[in-house]
């Protein structure tokens, strides 16, 4: 193989080489909720998100707001459930069985996980009280059955290893709306979405560069290389 066909070969692997790599450097850089150090909210879908104003109409009104969650982004509750004296009567109030082991504890929430783990393995339903003025949950430090739902406030439920229930924003917001992420900026997405759609681009321009040069250094090389002829007499 020539000095011309070897350099262009190996051109041609670095521009797909850097065409690749952003790709796998965004994989690289998605770590799971749990690496951050705090758990992140469950998804909520959209079509179990409450009207716009239910939520806020409900708590200024008195009553407690309760939503539930399975890890699998199922909605199991997502109403006013008035003023029940207890977290167990908040779940009962907003339909929602409850599913207890052989010792009396809480293992499911209408109907999931089904059956109940025989042997615990890290899930478990989460209970959370939040603030519709702080706009963060807090971890009950009681179970449902000892709880005392302040007027007021919402019961968050999430089933998982680590997790939180649905932002308190997008509750309040209602009608399918998704809040920016904590710390970003209303311009962040936007920047984000161009460098992510350009980089390809960038990458294949950057590998024509590169092949460019080596053809170039490849021909003077085989110029240089070439025989010479015999000097005049």
């Amino acid at each position: 193989m020539s000095h011309l066909t070897r350099f262009a070969v190996a051109g041609f692997a670095a521009a797909l080489l850097l065409a690749v790599s952003p790709a796998i450097a965004h994989a690289d850089t998605m770590a799971p909720p749990s690496a951050s150090g705090s758990a992140a909210p469950v998804s909520l879908d959209a079509n179990a998100t409450p009207p716009s104003g239910a939520v806020a109409n409900c708590l200024d009104s008195g009553s407690v707001w309760l939503v539930a969650i399975t890890d699998q982004g199922q909605t199991l509750a997502n109403a006013c459930v008035g003023t029940p004296a207890s977290g167990t009567d908040a779940l009962t109030a907003a339909g929602v069985g409850i599913g207890r082991d052989s010792k009396g504890m809480m293992c499911a929430l209408g109907g999931y996980p089904n059956p109940c783990p025989a042997v615990f393995d890290g899930r478990f339903w989460q209970y959370y009280t939040g603030s519709v003025d702080t706009k963060k949950w807090d971890f009950y430090q009681v179970g449902s059955d000892d709880s005392k739902p302040a007027a007021g406030t919402i019961e968050g439920w999430c089933y998982g290893e680590t997790c939180t229930p649905p932002d308190i924003a997008l509750l309040l917001a209602g009608n399918g709306q998704t809040p920016a992420p904590a710390g970003s900026s209303p311009s962040s997405a936007p920047v984000t979405a161009s460098a992510k759609s350009n980089s390809p681009w960038l990458a294949l321009g950057l590998g024509l560069v590169v092949v460019a040069a080596l053809v170039l250094i490849a021909i003077v090389r085989s110029r240089r290389d070439a025989p010479r002829g015999k000097a005049a007499a």
